[in-house]
C-alpha cells in the first residue's frame, strides 16, 4: 500500500506527478488498484462500466473535481486504462451516481426479501433520497420521525 497525499487539493504540481509515480508504481513495482478519497459505490459501479465500455469519464465525474477536471489530472486518467482497478474509499454517498441509484436500490433488495413489505422498503428509500439530496428543501423534509419509522 502506497498513499500518495498532497499540500492542498488544488497543488496541480502534486497532482502531475502521483500520475508519473502511479505509472512507475505499476508498471515496475505491480500495483494494479488505484484508489481515490471518493465515494465508494459509485466507483464501484462506475468502474464495471468503464471496463466494459472503456470510457473512464463517468467515473471521473464521481471524483472531485480537483483530480479529475484539471490539465494535470488528464495523465493519470489517460493511464488508468485496462490494467489499473480504480476504487473509493470515502463511504459518503456524495456522486451523483450514488445519488441516483442507491435509494432504488435499497427498495429493490429490500424487497427481495422473503416476507419483506414493499411500502417499508420504498418509504426507506424515499427517506434515503432526501438525505442524500443536494437541495436544502428536499433535505428540510427529513425529521426525526422520518428516520425512526425506518428502524420500527
Amino acid at each position: 500500500v502506497v498513499m500518495l497525499g498532497e499540500p492542498w487539493h488544488g497543488d496541480g504540481g502534486s497532482i502531475a506527478r502521483r500520475a508519473a509515480i502511479v505509472r512507475y508504481l505499476h508498471e515496475h513495482k505491480g500495483f494494479d488498484v488505484l484508489v481515490f478519497e471518493a465515494d465508494f459505490y459509485a466507483l464501484h459501479e462506475g468502474w464495471r462500466d468503464a471496463r466494459r465500455t472503456g470510457d473512464v469519464r463517468p467515473v471521473m465525474a464521481q471524483v472531485y473535481p480537483f483530480w479529475t477536471g484539471t490539465r494535470a489530472a488528464r495523465p493519470l486518467w489517460d493511464y488508468t486504462g485496462d490494467t489499473l482497478h480504480v476504487a473509493g474509499v470515502d463511504p459518503k454517498l456524495v456522486g451523483p451516481r450514488s445519488r441516483a441509484e442507491v435509494p432504488r436500490r435499497l427498495a429493490e433488495r429490500y424487497a427481495a426479501l422473503p416476507g419483506a413489505d414493499p411500502a417499508i422498503g420504498a418509504a426507506a428509500a424515499a427517506t434515503l433520497d432526501a438525505a442524500l439530496s443536494p437541495r436544502p428543501e428536499t433535505r428540510a423534509l427529513l425529521t426525526e420521525a422520518r428516520f425512526a419509522g425506518l428502524v420500527d
